[in-house]
Parts: C-alpha cells; structure tokens; sequence
C-alpha cells in the first residue's frame, strides 16, 4: 500500500472506535482494492514482456530469413535480369539467345532457367558473398 493509503486507513481505525464494524469493512474494501491493482500491474507487466519477446522474435527471425535468403547456395548469387517474352504486341521485338548474347560481347554470362522464364546472368561482378570468400 501506499503511504497514503496507510494514512487515510489509521485516520478511520481512529475516528471509528464506536463504530468498528463499518471501519472493519471500509479497511477490507482499501485492502481488496489494493490487492487488486498491484495484479492487475502484474499481469499488464507480464503481458508488456510477452509482447516484447514476441517482437524480438520476429525480427530476428526476418533478420535472419533475408541474411540466408541472400547467402544460400554453394554459388553466391550474382546480379541477373529475368528474360521472359512478352505477349506480342506491336512495336515489340523478341529476340533468340544469340543476339542476346550478342547484344553483351566480352562479358561472361549465362541464361539459367526453363526457355520462356530464364534468367540472364552476369558473371563479371562479384557479389559480396563472394568477396567475403575471398579474404
């Protein structure tokens, strides 16, 4: 209890001397009332730190989900651009391998994937996975 809940409950154990059984049951009351708010502190503390686990957790595991997300694989990733045809539309023009190829001379690159929904990569720049390797 409080300092002054202590002060307000002596005052009325003094002042009802003749009337002990009201003061009996005021006393109850304050102590009840007490008892009361320090659990619902508790529980609302308690909850406040299940909260704070729950948070932490999530992002640690999302921390954690894009950090192996970018370093998976026996090959680190390196930059690549997604080649897939397009519906024919007029002023669209849809080139074979070849002059993909063409179109990046002297650099080392691959197409990876199924034909229609292949990924072209470029193998000159490396990534950081790779540098990290390295050292």
């Amino acid at each position: 209890m409080k300092q002054n809940d202590l002060d307000n409950l002596a005052n009325e154990v003094l002042r009802a001397s003749d009337n002990f059984e009201a003061c009996r049951q005021a006393s109850l009351e304050a102590g009840l009332a007490a008892l009361s708010r320090r659990r619902r502190q508790r529980r609302f503390g308690a909850a406040c730190a299940v909260a704070c686990l729950v948070a932490f957790g999530v992002v640690v595991i999302h921390s954690l989900h894009e950090s192996l997300g970018r370093n998976s694989g026996a090959i680190a990733r390196a930059p690549f651009f997604s080649v897939s045809r397009p519906p024919d539309q007029d002023g669209v023009k849809v080139i074979g391998d070849e002059e993909l190829f063409a179109l990046f001379p002297d650099r080392p690159i691959a197409l990876i994937g199924k034909p229609g929904h292949q990924q072209l990569v470029f193998f000159d720049r490396p990534t950081q996975a790779i540098e990290t390797l390295r050292r």
